[in-house]
């Protein structure tokens, strides 16, 4: 037999082979004996993400941080997890001032460019298309829609009874021979600027004459102001900007 070495009888491991050297650690570290995986840090045991492999681009954040093994998505700000509004989509700036709308109580009425008097309410601006519907057979699913002409809506103004009668005669022309008077009526707004009144809108009433005039309610236990109403019909409505 190969000569063993010289080593006490009591020890029965005399005749075995010595195995490879390991590490000197205490027999305790359960670790001790397992590879290292490559790219781990030399953490103790109790912590859970030692022997996981960081993500590129992670940041070394405590465990309790459940987005530290989350990737920053690009373009995103570094804010804190309870902001939500941190991915949200600003609204847009506004560039400007917005002017505020037009009062309707700064107005004049003009006829002929005469100012013949304050009225309190004018109505009846407008105009609108008369159409023609034609129905082609074999189309069921529309009727086809031809314009006409264009109609214009009477004109309706009040006014405080005033010394003037310029509006009753005009009323009166006509009544004998149907020779009516046309004039051209110009309903003005203006807007306050500063201190001055400046005028932004100006409509022109074409060839306009009276159909209805009526007088004001009398009482005698009211104080209210007389009011006259005259209703007036034209050919035409133009529009004019600000002067």
């Amino acid at each position: 037999m190969a000569q063993t070495d010289s080593m006490p009888a009591g020890n029965v491991t005399s005749s075995r082979r010595r195995l490879p050297k390991m590490d000197s650690t205490p027999a305790g570290n359960a670790t001790s004996r397992r590879r290292r995986l490559p790219g781990t840090d030399s953490t103790p045991a109790g912590n859970v993400t030692s022997r996981r492999r960081r993500l590129p681009g992670t940041d070394s954040t405590p465990a309790g941080n459940v987005t530290s093994s989350r990737r920053r998505l690009s373009g995103m700000d570094s804010m804190p997890v309870g902001n939500t509004t941190s991915g949200a989509r600003r609204p847009p700036r506004r560039t400007g001032s917005m002017p505020d709308p037009i009062p309707s109580f700064r107005f004049r009425v003009e006829l002929d460019g005469i100012i013949e008097a304050g009225f309190t309410e004018c109505k009846g601006l407008g105009m609108r298309w008369k159409v023609f519907q034609y129905k082609e057979g074999g189309v069921n699913d529309y009727a086809h829609q031809l314009p006409e002409r264009v109609e214009y809506s009477k004109i309706t103004l009040k006014r405080g009874v005033a010394l003037s009668s310029a509006l009753w005669h005009w009323c009166q022309q006509g009544i004998l021979d149907g020779r009516v008077s046309r004039k051209n009526v110009s309903i003005v707004l203006f807007d306050k600027v500063g201190e001055e009144l400046r005028e932004v809108k100006r409509w022109n009433l074409r060839d306009a004459f009276p159909i209805k005039w009526k007088g004001p309610d009398l009482r005698a236990d009211s104080k209210k102001v007389a009011i006259e109403t005259l209703e007036i019909v034209h050919h035409g409505l133009t529009l004019d900007e600000g002067r």
